[in-house]
């Protein structure tokens, strides 16, 4: 249950949106992944995005790195949905507790008033 903001803006053109987290939440995902702006699609009032990992850990022989889902619904002027992390793996036999790690965060959001 706890809770954390992060300023994140939207960019749309066509079906094409793009999300530049900035602050804390772009450092965090700095360390985590190894990037800090999603692309993706946007379809009716359903988005998907994608942050894919480039920051390499180590766990034995595993090589991996973390990939980064969003999945979001606009309703009116509230953005709500799930930021999913999920490991991508060289599939070494030490990558087996690894592989299995899946961790998300649900958010909400608003649109700001127009200037």
């Amino acid at each position: 249950g706890a809770t954390n903001s992060a300023m994140v803006t939207l960019t749309q053109s066509d079906a094409n949106i793009t999300a530049q987290v900035t602050g804390f939440g772009a450092v965090a995902l700095e360390l985590l992944v190894g990037g800090h702006t999603y692309t993706g699609q946007i379809s009716g009032d359903s988005l998907n995005l994608n942050l894919f990992g480039t920051r390499s850990n180590m766990v034995g022989n595993c090589i991996f790195t973390v990939n980064s889902e969003i999945h979001a619904v606009l309703n009116g002027d509230v953005l709500t949905g799930q930021i999913d992390y999920l490991s991508a793996t060289n599939n070494n036999p030490d990558c087996d507790t690894v592989s299995q790690c899946r961790s998300f965060q649900d958010f909400n959001g608003t649109r700001p008033p127009p200037p």
